[in-house]
């Protein structure tokens, strides 16, 4: 087994929806959208389908 058998290559399309597009990493995806990209709620909101009260639970949650 070689190291890319292994891990997976968050640069690629496929990488990126493996690790941000599951509901078990929604979360995840919250963080970067809003830390990384610099993005509002209500435009995290929009990106992933969640409603803006969803948003702000999941983004105080993790910054308990």
């Amino acid at each position: 087994m070689t190291m890319a058998d292994k891990y997976t290559n968050p640069y690629t399309d496929f990488g990126f929806k493996k690790l941000f597009g599951t509901e078990a990493n929604m979360d995840l995806l919250i963080d970067f959208l809003c830390f990384r990209k610099g993005m509002s709620m209500e435009h995290i909101a929009k990106a992933t389908g969640l409603a803006v009260g969803e948003v702000a639970i999941i983004l105080k949650q993790q910054h308990k």
